[in-house]
């Protein structure tokens, strides 16, 4: 029977069995017509016309494992599989029939950080068509979030934290390792192609992001319920990370007075939501009924993954520890394929990492003439 023992941040002593090699030719051969991304000008300069996706071995089979890297995928994403291996060290263990994808998190609070390890593990999954799979977090973070297991609940209801157990687990249908957690198409640098990092604007849209994001939609059975234009602030309030409060910086401390200005220069309603009191499944539901989804750069903004594309929009205040050449969420909302406003100036810094509108005119008037003219 092939096996893999998992027992805390390493797997343990293995010797390879079966080698690998006709599964890695299946693979390479059925990838290519799995994935249908149209966005070609955001991989390569080169071969415009026909899109490429394949996966290729970047080494040979050693220490019982394989390893994939998938060419002109965006950020040509590693992955290693562990299959047909057996382990000579004797003692109990829990024996788990499913397929195993582990994961490496590098945040469990912040749903922009948890996007990274959420669109590799969803890239792993759809590549080697897995099902009835069972999540594994191998990292040295020692702790867990109900906003990490509902989220990563979209794949299996079956996760084990190693970091929080000391068991000792048979996997007897394979572990399949996703790339790591900070690398991801949210952030990559790409060799050749327009994906620059974090700091470099883009315009490209991703159908893996939109197909991620689509499939925990429907399988929440969530949908959009819209009447009019809507239009949320993301407020970025105290709330607790695990048993203790948490204050983001950033916080506009004359948020309410901002905001009813806004109502009366535009007419408009908007709502303020702190997605942080918010559970995973309560905070998709308010992207999926937002138009316009506004606030200070902060991780609120990474919901508007889940708006509807085309014409919903993302508008960014920048301040205090931000500046303006932070561009994560104008990135992501071309990937999401939304439409984007900033104001790059205009709010003040007080109270340590607090912020303040402090009446600023120009600043209102720049976001309520995009609001207006969004809402026409």
């Amino acid at each position: 029977m092939s096996v893999v023992i998992i027992r805390r941040n390493s797997i343990v002593k293995v010797v390879f069995v079966v080698t690998l090699f006709v599964a890695m030719c299946k693979i390479k051969k059925q990838v290519g017509v799995r994935f249908n991304l149209q966005d070609l000008e955001c991989y390569r300069y080169v071969d415009t016309t026909t899109l490429i996706k394949s996966i290729w071995t970047t080494e040979k089979i050693k220490d019982g494992h394989a390893t994939y890297t998938m060419l002109d995928f965006e950020y040509e994403p590693t992955i290693k599989l562990y299959k047909n291996i057996v382990d000579d060290d004797p003692g109990p263990h829990i024996h788990i029939t499913a397929p195993a994808v582990v994961v490496e998190r590098f945040d469990v609070y912040n749903i922009y950080e948890m996007f990274h390890s959420l669109l590799n593990t969803y890239l792993v999954i759809r590549m080697f068509e897995l099902q009835d799979v069972v999540i594994v977090f191998n990292d040295t973070l020692g702790e867990d979030s109900p906003l990490n297991r509902e989220m990563f609940s979209v794949f299996s209801d079956t996760q084990i934290n190693l970091s929080l157990t000391g068991d000792r687990y048979l996997f007897l249908n394979g572990v399949y390792k996703v790339p790591v957690s900070f690398t991801s198409i949210l952030s990559t640098v790409t060799k050749h192609g327009r994906l620059r990092g974090r700091s470099v604007d883009h315009h490209c849209k991703s159908t893996l992001l939109r197909d991620f994001t689509q499939f925990w939609i429907e399988s929440n059975g969530l949908s959009p319920a819209r009447t009019r234009t809507r239009i949320t602030w993301s407020s970025r309030g105290v709330h607790t990370r695990g048993v203790k409060m948490y204050t983001p910086s950033r916080s506009l401390v004359d948020e309410e007075q901002f905001v009813d200005a806004l109502r009366e220069r535009t007419g408009l309603s908007i709502r303020v939501v702190d997605f942080g009191l918010l559970s995973a499944k309560e905070s998709v539901q308010v992207a999926l009924n937002t138009d316009v989804l506004m606030g200070v750069h902060g991780a609120g903004l990474m919901w508007s993954a889940f708006m509807v594309p085309g014409k919903s929009s993302v508008v960014e205040l920048f301040g205090g520890d931000r500046s303006a050449n932070n561009r994560h969420y104008h990135n992501v909302a071309s990937l999401a394929g939304l439409r984007y406003f900033d104001v790059k100036h205009g709010l003040k810094s007080v109270l340590g990492k607090a912020l303040k509108w402090d009446n600023n005119e120009r600043l209102l008037d720049q976001i309520s003439a995009y609001l207006i003219d969004v809402a026409d």
